[in-house]
């Protein structure tokens, strides 16, 4: 019987430790992470790729890797080992995204001891008394010797932190190891709330012919991580996300697909359109120009920052993309017969807004943005054209005002030799300029489209205040039911203390011929002309031209 009962208890004991071997928990925080790659898209969603070094005891296991986003989508974690991928495998995951908290940290401690210190009412006297937990659940309920308290107003001391303390977001996993050799475990994961941005800001010098530029990339990160010496690489647009979720996948996959859009010129930047302007002071890192890159993907500006940066959870950090100093600047004024909003039909061809009042001028921008949400299909837009141009050249023109805007335009090239010569994000361009006293005055936001290395910048900043622009139709016949002519005259008034060259853009449709002109014009393309008229300082210039339209 001796001999049965010390195999048995043998038994029992090897039992024991084996349980107790698979129940093992081991931990890897941020403290052994070895590589971390984030990838932030255009739509407050990161792609995060966290290697991390890891030794494990061959058999089954629980790992809780610490430190990962609070906003973490669960169901695109994807765990493997790069020593040896067959010899690790995840078989179960939970994540655990709920703060420690006082209620949380109570709940471990139901049936245990624990101290509380009570103090007298005058507070000058504290007591300590030896207490057990029984519930936690719709208030605390302890035992203070032979006598239950529903409630205690005194400080709860616990005598240590419990096993497997939680304190942050944790990804665990039930995992199968063959090898009890270090090896390293790649966890990639999709993250909300983080988003990047680009900022530009634009000093023009008092002769409006050179300006200073500098270029900021912001990184926001709302996401719950610490990004510890990472390499982030930034997409101009978002992957695409299913618009119907199928059964059993998780409520938060659920999204909505929208159409991609590429903003032109005239529109601000999206993601964090108000964002403050790079503080002295404030958490920045360097961006070489020589080393930042821009890889092509299809459908994608893929942009890599050259070297790694530390952003903080709740921390905006702007990295330097471009700091050029005299960049010289082409100033334009332009105006064109009918906007390429009306165009587009994406505003009335009849402004409902004063001319040369911010509503006014802001039009262009609430186009370009109507048409990035999901504006005309290009067909309708070709359709809109040439209702609209029809309406210009087959019938008498009876507008409500003869004056036209005068758009002003500046125009530089992105070229290495003005210390730009970088592929520039879309983003805001905030303008200003110095006045009479070398004071820094705000001009205009606008925006600019992604711009490639020897790319042309050409930026909208609002109407001009001392240049007009009147059309009338001079002239109509209607020669047929399909040929017509009509003469037009634009005057144009220069009311500034300097020499200007106005554009006129004009555009055309159909079969068309010009019979004739009083100044020299350009043949832009097959359906638009320009003229380019010098208006000397204090005067008026009359542009006529005269137009056959064959339908």
């Amino acid at each position: 019987m001796s001999v049965r009962f010390v195999v048995a208890c043998v038994a029992i004991v090897m039992a024991c430790c084996g349980i107790a071997q698979s129940q093992t928990v081991h931990k890897c925080g941020i403290e052994d992470q070895v590589g971390l790659d984030v990838t932030v898209y255009g739509n407050n969603l990161g792609l995060v790729e966290d290697v991390r070094k890891v030794t494990l005891p061959k058999g089954k296991g629980e790992l809780m890797c610490e430190g990962v986003a609070s906003a973490l989508k669960p169901y695109s974690v994807h765990v493997k080992s790069l020593h040896n991928p067959p010899s690790f495998s995840v078989l179960e995951q939970s994540y655990e995204h709920g703060l420690m908290n006082q209620t949380k940290l109570l709940d471990k401690y139901v049936g245990q001891k624990m101290k509380i210190i009570e103090s007298n009412w005058l507070k000058d006297r504290k007591e300590t008394v030896d207490a057990v937990l029984l519930s936690n659940r719709g208030g605390q309920v302890f035992q203070i010797g032979d006598e239950i308290y529903l409630g205690h107003p005194g400080t709860k001391v616990l005598p240590r932190l419990p096993g497997n303390l939680i304190t942050g977001p944790t990804l665990v996993w039930r995992y199968a190891n063959e090898t009890d050799a270090p090896q390293k475990i790649a966890v990639s994961y999709e993250t909300g709330k983080i988003a990047w941005s680009a900022d530009y800001v634009l000093v023009l010098r008092k002769d409006d012919n050179s300006a200073d530029m500098v270029g900021w990339i912001n990184l926001n990160n709302k996401s719950g991580a610490l990004f510890k010496e990472a390499h982030f690489r930034l997409l101009a647009r978002k992957p695409p996300e299913p618009q119907f979720r199928s059964p059993g996948m998780h409520p938060a996959a659920q999204t909505q697909s929208q159409e991609y859009a590429q903003y032109p010129q005239s529109a601000p930047q999206p993601y964090y359109p108000q964002q403050p302007m790079p503080q002295q002071g404030a958490p920045s890192a360097s961006f070489d120009q020589n080393d930042g890159s821009r890889q092509s993907l299809p459908d994608y500006h893929v942009y890599d920052l050259p070297q790694k940066t530390t952003v903080r959870q709740k921390q905006i950090k702007q990295v330097n993309l471009v700091d050029a100093v005299g960049v010289p600047i082409k100033k334009e004024y332009i105006v064109h017969r009918v906007s390429e909003a009306v165009l587009r039909g994406l505003v009335p061809p009849q402004s409902q807004y004063p001319l040369g009042s911010q509503e006014h001028q802001a039009e262009p921008q609430r186009a370009w943005f109507a048409e990035a949400k999901g504006g005309k299909a290009a067909e309708e837009v070709s359709e809109r054209r040439k209702a609209i141009l029809k309406d210009f050249f087959t019938k008498r023109f009876v507008p409500q005002d003869r004056e036209q805007p005068v758009n002003t335009y500046l125009r530089f090239k992105n070229a290495k030799e003005h210390k730009l010569g970088v592929d520039l994000p879309a983003g805001s361009v905030r303008l200003y300029r110095h006045d009479e006293g070398s004071t820094r005055q705000r001009v205009a936001t606008v925006g600019i489209k992604h711009t490639p290395k020897d790319g042309e910048i050409n930026l909208n900043i609002g109407t001009a205040r001392d240049i007009k622009a009147e059309r009338i139709q001079t002239d109509y016949k209607g020669i047929s039911n399909r040929v017509h002519e009509s003469e037009w005259e634009i005057t144009l008034r220069n009311n500034t203390a300097q020499d200007v060259t106005v554009g006129l853009v004009e555009p055309l449709f159909g079969q068309w011929e010009i019979l004739s002109s009083s100044h020299k014009y350009e043949k832009v393309d097959a359906f638009t002309i320009r003229f380019d008229v010098g208006v000397p300082k204090d005067q008026e210039v009359k542009v006529r031209y005269r137009l056959s339209l064959g339908l």
